[in-house]
């Protein structure tokens, strides 16, 4: 498994973790509030934060434990880790125009809740499903193209 692709299974395993937060943050207040009367504010920046650091630190944990492993074995892949080729550069454009088009479409809907002025939390838990959404379709988008070598 290359490093790029790692990185991508990070991405998408720190998607997931903090989707399944905020899933849990928002569906644990249905039983006091209304949906639309939810505290989305304090779940939100906390999924966002959380998302980044996540990945921030399981790119780190990745890079280190390669280093590691390579250390161990005695090659020396620990200085292809930076590395990528001209397939990783196609699989990177790919991610992102798939990141992109998700993006696109789901902000149409964005758009019509706060055209229609709905309330705030729909508007907040709707763009954060925009943004997991985008960031799951990169994610597997790259995983899928590393595994099948499209």
């Amino acid at each position: 498994m290359s490093h790029q692709e790692r990185f991508a299974w990070v991405h998408a395993v720190s998607t997931l973790l903090v989707a399944a937060y905020f899933a849990n943050a928002i569906v644990s207040q249905r039983s006091t509030t209304t949906l639309a009367n939810v505290d989305f504010q304090i779940p939100t920046v906390i999924a966002v934060i959380a998302m980044i650091i996540l990945m921030v630190a399981g790119s780190i944990g990745v890079a280190i434990t390669t280093a590691i492993q390579s250390h161990l074995r005695g090659d020396d892949e620990i200085h292809r880790i930076d590395r990528t080729d001209e397939r990783d550069d196609a699989i990177q454009r790919l991610g992102d125009v798939t990141h992109q088009r998700i993006t696109s479409v789901a902000l149409i809907g964005v758009f019509a809740l706060v055209a229609f002025e709905l309330p705030h939390a729909y508007v907040a838990m709707a763009l954060f499903a925009t943004l997991t959404l985008a960031e799951l379709g990169r994610a597997g988008r790259r995983i899928v193209a590393y595994r099948t070598g499209a």
